[in-house]
């Protein structure tokens, strides 16, 4: 019997995909959904680094049990497990029906040594056939002004199914109207000047993560504030404002190495005291998964010229992990200000 976070994460996957071609298979054996996707693989966007780690996989040989990036134990385990959740393309009369990615549900009992290891075989599994895995816990499917997380990143991968190729075609005209003086004049911050070029970056400016500005807009309004540098609302306090955002560092990941993505912000604040004081949050989400027990001690660079992966990336696209912990930096930023302002207003 499903758990209730199970129902949950059920619930907010046909949400994302209610009115896009695909559909939401739960228990699907493990072997089957990795057969369909490498017999198929036609249904995966890739994103930046993506086409690196299809070209390594090509290289590593067909999936089965022979495969160098098993381990003992591992075809066996595909036969006799299931994928939580598995979503595939709806079939119809010309395509059969075929995976997109895999989404695991790991609650508290995922802690064990027992489940550690099957999650190390299935994440083994994924990396060896290219079928996309994203693992979420109760952080994910938790509401955030009736928004998931889940909800949200799935809803984005269809999105980008339907519009990376516009968006694509747009570039390529963009580019064009440069020139070729200037492309070569930008050289290697040719994406620095035209950010316009940069797909994913255009993207994320078009599908915004709806809570932020909710959140915001609540803030400004409660607290009286002046955020003009709020790239995410242009609410304004109705009357005089007591504080204002004089400044802010939009999130920004941290660079650090492990299998946690995180973001940190900040925000310049002065009241109407002429006091002023600085605000800052992070946000993180898991990058990648492991493939073996234990840290990885060997430089991940020098793994990939073996021709093995170091470790799988999280999530349906490569960058999915990068949305999430920077839209939670976000709501962490619009939190904290709104704690801080409580507690200066009080005294």
């Amino acid at each position: 019997m499903a758990s209730r976070s199970e129902v949950l994460t059920q619930n907010e996957l046909e949400k994302a995909l209610v009115d896009q071609p695909y559909r939401i298979s739960r228990e699907k054996r493990c072997l089957d959904a990795l057969r369909q996707f490498v017999d198929d693989g036609s249904t995966h966007i890739p994103g930046a680094g993506d086409h690196l780690l299809a070209g390594l996989r090509a290289h590593s040989g067909p999936l089965s049990a022979a495969h160098p990036w098993l381990e003992p134990g591992d075809w066996d385990y595909a036969f006799k497990s299931h994928f939580d959740f598995v979503v595939e393309t709806a079939p119809t009369t010309r395509y059969p029906l075929r995976p997109v990615f895999a989404v695991e549900f790991d609650g508290p009992t995922h802690v064990t040594p027992d489940a550690m290891a099957r999650d190390l075989r299935k994440n083994r599994l994924c990396a060896a056939s290219g079928l996309p895995l994203l693992r979420v816990g109760d952080g994910e499917i938790a509401p955030r002004e009736r928004m998931t997380f889940l909800r949200w990143i799935t809803r984005q991968w269809a999105l980008r199914h339907a519009e990376i190729p516009r968006l694509a075609i747009e570039r390529e005209a963009r580019l064009e109207e440069l020139g070729a003086d200037e492309i070569q004049a930008c050289g290697e911050y040719l994406l620095c000047e035209h950010p316009d070029l940069d797909i994913d970056f255009v993207f994320a400016l078009e599908h915004p993560f709806e809570p932020i500005a909710t959140r915001a807009d609540r803030v400004i309004r409660k607290r009286r504030l002046l955020w003009p540098s709020m790239p995410h609302s242009t609410t304004k306090p109705s009357g005089p404002h007591l504080w204002r955002v004089t400044g802010t560092r939009p999130p920004l990941p941290m660079l650090l190495s492990g299998p946690e993505n995180i973001w940190e912000a900040a925000a310049f604040i002065e009241g109407s005291d002429n006091s002023e004081f600085e605000v800052t949050a992070t946000g993180s989400a898991r990058s990648w998964y492991p493939l073996t027990n234990g840290p990885v001690n060997e430089d991940p660079l020098d793994i990939l010229v073996t021709g093995k992966f170091p470790y799988l990336m999280a999530g349906p696209w490569i960058n999915a992990s990068s949305r999430i912990a920077e839209a939670l930096c976000w709501l962490r930023l619009i939190d904290a200000i709104d704690r801080e302002l409580l507690i200066r207003s009080s005294r």
